[in-house]
């Protein structure tokens, strides 16, 4: 994106881990040329490919993933596996392990799927509240 457009351009120059330029190829060349003379390297792409920078906003996925990393995880997988083990009675005693541990009066979990709690049937759906999990 330049200027909150997403629009697509010729031609991008890049130095320092920023885009400096974009526009046309001159363009580019001009500005790269008035600040990196010799110290650049030109690279052309064929119709067949595509240059999407990596260096656009972080999106907020970020701050959430930050801000959720010292919180329970009482999620269905276990990296990129399914646990073996995924029931109510797990996700309480998680959650028992964790309150009992600390000495917070708040306690914070992420990752609850009740469509991938086992047995799986359509008494999962029903309402999941912290006072019929942890006693």
């Amino acid at each position: 994106m330049a200027n909150g457009d997403a629009g697509v351009v010729e031609s991008i120059g890049m130095a320092q881990g920023f885009i400096v330029a974009c526009g046309s190829y001159a363009q580019v060349k001009a500005a790269m040329d008035a600040k990196y003379k010799d110290a650049y390297q030109s690279i052309v792409l064929d119709k067949a490919q595509t240059l999407i920078p990596g260096m656009f906003e972080p999106h907020v996925h970020t701050v959430f993933s930050g801000m959720m990393a010292s919180w329970i995880d009482i999620s269905p997988f276990e990296g990129q596996d399914l646990r073996k083990v995924y029931t109510k009675k797990w996700i309480a005693d998680t959650l028992s392990a964790a309150h009992e541990a600390s000495s917070d009066v708040v306690l914070l979990a992420t990752g609850l799927d009740p469509a991938l709690i086992q047995p799986q049937s359509g008494k999962t759906f029903r309402r999941l509240t912290t006072c019929s999990w942890i006693t």
